[in-house]
């Protein structure tokens, strides 16, 4: 299999592997702080109707990242992440819950969502598919839709709603109604949480587990401590 132990398209999401050394819970720490990002643009955009467009296209740039040799590939490094890092260290470093109630809220809600994607491969198969549609559609004939293009977000956010949004646990986003009603913030936060659900991904393939975030901590934070 091509890209080592990451996720990939056919199927979407596979790999294998295990955890080992300081580096990998590193890695592991990547994808939760691409979790987090993503959750946290969600929150943000539900409630001011805006999201920095550098750390909103990082985001979005992961679902693409179908065959990496490493997570940080998936982020574009550590830089792709950045807000991500930043939140995850309040969030495990200083278990500052109560400062990101949605984030929480949104990430532990997807990391169930992804157990529930797991039992289905047809789904996995169908993301796998409409991902590499929507990526050949946005770099034909060399003329490449940026990232945040609103005609690539309204396609990922379809395949959201068409694949993800009919399981359960559904995920009530909270904001104001003035902003939740707009489709081009309808279409942003459905793209960003299929962009969740790619790092939710990965951090279980990493050997993250969602019991981790309380128990077993000590690892994350060192490795926060090292970025």
């Amino acid at each position: 299999m091509p890209g080592g132990r990451y996720y990939h398209v056919q199927p979407v999401f596979n790999c294998g592997g295990t955890m080992n050394s300081k580096h990998d819970h590193e890695e592991r720490v990547l994808a939760l702080a691409g979790l987090v990002q993503a959750v946290h643009l969600i929150s943000t955009i539900s409630r001011s109707g805006m999201a920095a467009q550098d750390h909103l296209e990082a985001s979005l740039n992961s679902i693409f990242v179908t065959s990496p040799g490493s997570a940080s590939d998936v982020y574009g490094g550590g830089s792709g992440v950045s807000l991500g890092i930043k939140l995850t260290t309040d969030l495990i470093m200083r278990f500052n819950l109560l400062g990101h109630v949605d984030v929480v809220r949104y990430a532990l809600l997807l990391l169930q969502l992804e157990r529930r994607l797991a039992q289905h491969p047809d789904c996995l198969r169908e993301l796998g598919a409409g991902i590499s549609s929507i990526d050949k559609k946005r770099t034909f004939d060399l003329k490449q839709q940026p990232i945040n293009d609103a005609a690539v977000e309204a396609e990922l956010a379809a395949l959201y709603r068409d694949t993800l949004g009919c399981f359960e646990p559904r995920i009530k986003v909270q904001g104001h109604e003035t902003h939740l009603r707009n489709s081009f913030n309808i279409n942003r936060i459905r793209a960003l949480l299929l962009a969740g659900m790619r790092s939710a991904v990965l951090w279980h393939q990493l050997g993250g587990r969602r019991w981790h975030l309380i128990a077993a901590r000590k690892p994350l934070i060192n490795a926060l401590a090292n970025m």
